[in-house]
């Protein structure tokens, strides 16, 4: 029995470490001109009052780009205080 679970950790263990090697293969190039890589996500989350711990409504939520410090998007959070940045 020993030497089953031996075997299935093994196994997994390589599949996992195929599996990282795909992903990093597949990873985009560099952006056009900037020497970048260009990636996209999205970043979500609320915005609370740290005084009475209400949520804040209709807040605006900026990005900045560190490179350049130019908004690169934005959004208002919902009456919950919820935002997503996509």
């Amino acid at each position: 029995m020993k030497h089953r679970h031996n075997y299935i950790l093994i196994l997994l263990l390589l599949t996992l470490w195929i599996g990282y090697f795909v992903k990093v293969q597949a990873q985009p190039g560099r952006g056009q001109d900037q020497g970048y890589a260009i990636t996209t996500g999205w970043i979500k989350g609320f915005v609370f009052d740290s005084k009475n711990n209400k949520p804040v409504e209709y807040a605006n939520v900026v990005l900045y780009s560190k490179r350049t410090q130019e908004q690169v998007t934005g959004t208002i959070t919902d009456p919950q205080g919820f935002f997503h940045l996509t």
